[in-house]
């Protein structure tokens, strides 16, 4: 089952600024859960693979499809945890501040804050 919780660690900088903290809602995920998620992911694809197997012309998309089937679906039998959320004041407004997430996470991060424009690096309190 997934449990919603805070990372801590994690600062913010804004170019001649001085760092600052900012906190993210972490959803960590079991391995019941994990594979679940990689299943619901890889299933659909599969079904459509052997679906468009019969199908001139269309079958030669079998092997993209289970590919993409077996990369999707381990990058999620991987993944222990997801970020839900990400506060913090910003550098230049000191105001606290929603930032929006990308797709894919990664530190460090780039984002813009939503209040001043201003480019804002995230990355552990250690780097």
């Amino acid at each position: 089952m997934s449990s919603p919780g805070a990372a801590a660690g994690l600062r913010g900088t804004v170019y001649g600024k001085p760092p600052f903290a900012v906190s993210a809602g972490v959803e960590t995920f079991g391995p019941g859960q994990r594979r679940l998620r990689a299943l619901k992911l890889a299933g659909p694809l599969l079904l459509l693979a052997v679906l468009v197997i019969p199908i001139p012309g269309v079958h030669l998309s079998v092997p993209f499809l289970v590919g993409l089937a077996l990369v999707l679906g381990w990058r999620r039998l991987r993944q222990t945890e997801r970020i839900t959320s990400l506060q913090g004041h910003c550098g230049c407004s000191d105001r606290p501040q929603d930032y929006e997430l990308p797709d894919r996470l990664g530190l460090p991060l780039t984002l813009r804050c939503p209040g001043c424009r201003e480019f804002v690096k995230i990355e552990g309190s250690g780097g």
